[in-house]
C-alpha cells in the first residue's frame, strides 16, 4: 500500500512539472489555459494523496506541514499565472 502511494505521488509530481512545462512553452490562449487548468487538477490529486499519506502516519506532521505549504504556494502561483491570461483569452 505504501509503495502505491509513493509510485502514484512520483508519477502525478512528474505529471505535473510536464504540465507546468507544457503551459511555459504554450503562446497565451486556450490551450496554456487548458494546460494550467490540468496542472491544477494534479494538484489537486496530490494534496488528496498526502492527506492519505498523513492520515496513514507514514508522515510526520512537521512533513504534512511542509508538504502542504509547498503545494499551497504551487497552487497560489498556477492561480495568478490563470489570472493573468483572463485578458488576453476571448
Amino acid at each position: 500500500y505504501r509503495s502505491t502511494l509513493t509510485d502514484r505521488i512520483l508519477s502525478l509530481t512528474l505529471d505535473a512539472v510536464e504540465r507546468a512545462l507544457e503551459a511555459a512553452y504554450t503562446p497565451a490562449g486556450p490551450a496554456k489555459k487548458i494546460s494550467l487548468q490540468g496542472l491544477n487538477l494534479i494538484l489537486e490529486k496530490l494534496r488528496f494523496l498526502w492527506r492519505v499519506v498523513h492520515a496513514r502516519r507514514f508522515l510526520s506532521n512537521q512533513q504534512h506541514t511542509f508538504v502542504c505549504l509547498k503545494l499551497d504556494e504551487i497552487g497560489r502561483m498556477v492561480g495568478g499565472w490563470l489570472r493573468s491570461l483572463e485578458g488576453r483569452i476571448s
